[in-house]
């Protein structure tokens, strides 16, 4: 006699070949679209053009480095090790804030 199944007693339904064929193309167009996904030429990342931020009417009040007390070679550092091709591909932007005041905001990406 047979053990009885913990998920019941009727036998493994097996996918009619249909559906496995509808399962293995979904399978097969999301290993595409993954696999083609950020494949390009072009870089990732804008060149580095300065963390300055634009004073805009946005209710940030705009600041520098050296007036809020940073080290604006460490911040420049900082930004650049940022924007190096290839490094940090999770990054899309950095904006630093001291004092409640924006003192720099760079984007890698428009």
């Amino acid at each position: 006699m047979r053990s009885a199944s913990p998920w019941g007693s009727s036998p493994a339904r097996k996918a009619p070949a249909v559906e496995r064929s509808a399962i293995a193309w979904g399978v097969l167009a999301g290993v595409t679209w993954l696999t083609g996904c950020g494949l390009t030429d072009l870089p990732m990342k804008l060149d580095y053009a300065g963390y300055e931020p634009a004073a805009l009417a946005d209710g940030w009040e705009v600041s520098t480095p050296d007036a809020e007390g940073l080290d604006p070679l460490r911040i420049e550092e900082l930004y650049r090790e940022v924007f190096t091709e290839g490094r940090h591909p999770t990054v899309h932007s950095l904006l630093i804030i001291k004092n409640g005041k924006l003192v720099a905001e760079a984007y890698v990406r428009d």
